[in-house]
């Protein structure tokens, strides 16, 4: 699939994926707390549980970054870097929430920025610079961004999931 480049991409984008891997979620229940899934840092391992707290700790961060934007018109502070320590963060966050109360708040969350989206300008969403690299100079829009945050990393899940449950028989 393309990267989106206009809001109804973005939001296509998101659905699809969402569709494709909430069943492979729902599935991994009831080893939602087994290591049998690459981790977020190379050599290491995680769980399902950790998976969706992963992706639910981004969709929270985009749109805290939308939810501001919004507000303030103000481009956020965009997370480059020390992703691996993120990634821990996110895993500690949601540890003491069951796996399936994870899931309910990530649906939630991507419910809510669905609705970030449905309520951003076309403008704000592909035409406002939120990020530019160092080196390169590569441009990031809030739409781009999201995508980053949110189709990308639902995207892997998928792939994890599904090489997991191969193996799993």
């Amino acid at each position: 699939m393309p990267v989106p480049a206009h809001k109804p991409a973005l939001q296509h984008a998101i659905r699809h994926e969402c569709a494709a891997l909430w069943p492979l979620l729902e599935a991994a229940a009831p080893w939602a707390d087994e290591l049998v899934l690459p981790g977020q840092i190379k050599s290491t391992m995680m769980n399902p549980h950790q998976l969706a707290s992963y992706l639910l700790g981004w969709a929270t961060t985009v749109l805290e970054w939308g939810n501001s934007y919004r507000q303030t018109h103000t481009v956020p502070t965009i997370i480059t870097t020390g992703y691996g320590a993120v990634a821990q963060k996110f895993y500690a966050q949601y540890a003491d929430i069951a796996y399936c109360a994870v899931l309910t708040k990530l649906h939630e969350t991507v419910v809510a920025i669905e609705q970030l989206i449905e309520q951003t300008s076309e403008d704000d969403l592909y035409h406002v610079v939120w990020y530019r690299t160092k080196t390169s100079g590569r441009e990031y829009t809030m739409g781009r961004i999201i995508e980053l945050n949110t189709v990308a990393p639902l995207r892997n899940a998928r792939g994890r999931l599904r090489r997991a449950m191969k193996e799993r028989g």
